[in-house]
Protein backbone atom coordinates (compact mmCIF):
# COMPACT_ATOMS: atom_id res chain seq x y z
CA UNK A 1 0.00 0.00 0.00
CA UNK A 2 0.98 3.62 -0.83
CA UNK A 3 0.62 6.38 1.13
CA UNK A 4 1.08 9.68 -0.86
CA UNK A 5 0.83 12.79 2.23
CA UNK A 6 1.35 16.65 1.38
CA UNK A 7 1.43 19.67 3.49
CA UNK A 8 2.09 23.35 3.12
CA UNK A 9 4.69 24.46 4.98
CA UNK A 10 4.36 28.35 5.42
CA UNK A 11 2.43 28.54 8.23
CA UNK A 12 4.83 25.74 9.87
CA UNK A 13 7.56 27.52 11.90
CA UNK A 14 11.34 27.94 11.50
CA UNK A 15 12.33 24.98 13.71
CA UNK A 16 9.70 23.17 12.33
CA UNK A 17 11.06 23.30 8.58
CA UNK A 18 14.77 22.81 9.99
CA UNK A 19 13.91 19.42 11.57
CA UNK A 20 12.00 18.16 8.44
CA UNK A 21 15.04 19.43 6.33
CA UNK A 22 17.67 17.65 8.48
CA UNK A 23 14.90 14.12 8.85
CA UNK A 24 14.76 14.18 4.98
CA UNK A 25 18.82 14.76 4.76
CA UNK A 26 19.21 11.75 7.48
CA UNK A 27 16.42 9.39 6.31
CA UNK A 28 15.75 9.93 2.87
CA UNK A 29 18.87 11.67 1.05
CA UNK A 30 20.89 8.81 1.34
CA UNK A 31 18.10 6.32 -0.38
CA UNK A 32 18.75 9.06 -3.53
CA UNK A 33 22.94 8.98 -3.12
CA UNK A 34 23.40 5.10 -2.88
CA UNK A 35 20.50 4.71 -5.97
CA UNK A 36 18.16 2.78 -3.92
CA UNK A 37 15.55 6.00 -5.02
CA UNK A 38 15.84 7.09 -8.50
CA UNK A 39 13.43 10.22 -9.70
CA UNK A 40 11.71 9.69 -12.91
CA UNK A 41 12.89 11.95 -15.93
CA UNK A 42 10.52 12.47 -18.57
CA UNK A 43 11.77 15.16 -20.69
CA UNK A 44 15.09 17.49 -20.75
CA UNK A 45 14.63 20.80 -22.10
CA UNK A 46 18.15 23.32 -22.82
CA UNK A 47 17.45 26.72 -21.01
CA UNK A 48 16.95 28.68 -24.31
CA UNK A 49 13.51 26.09 -24.63
CA UNK A 50 12.07 26.85 -21.41
CA UNK A 51 9.21 28.12 -22.62
CA UNK A 52 8.42 24.64 -24.96
CA UNK A 53 9.02 23.25 -21.46
CA UNK A 54 6.24 25.11 -19.59
CA UNK A 55 3.91 24.40 -22.63
CA UNK A 56 4.25 20.43 -22.30
CA UNK A 57 4.03 20.89 -18.54
CA UNK A 58 0.99 22.53 -18.71
CA UNK A 59 -0.42 20.31 -21.45
CA UNK A 60 -0.22 17.70 -18.63
CA UNK A 61 1.41 14.66 -20.90
CA UNK A 62 4.54 14.08 -18.79
CA UNK A 63 4.86 11.02 -16.52
CA UNK A 64 7.97 12.12 -14.14
CA UNK A 65 9.80 14.83 -13.58
CA UNK A 66 10.67 17.78 -16.18
CA UNK A 67 14.34 18.72 -16.34
CA UNK A 68 15.94 22.05 -17.44
CA UNK A 69 19.70 21.70 -18.42
CA UNK A 70 21.20 24.91 -17.31
CA UNK A 71 24.65 24.30 -17.99
CA UNK A 72 27.21 21.76 -18.79
CA UNK A 73 29.78 20.85 -15.65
Amino acid sequence: MLTITGTTLRARSIEYKRELVNSFTENILPLFTSGKVKPIVDKTFPLEKISDAHKYMESNQNIGKILLHVRDE
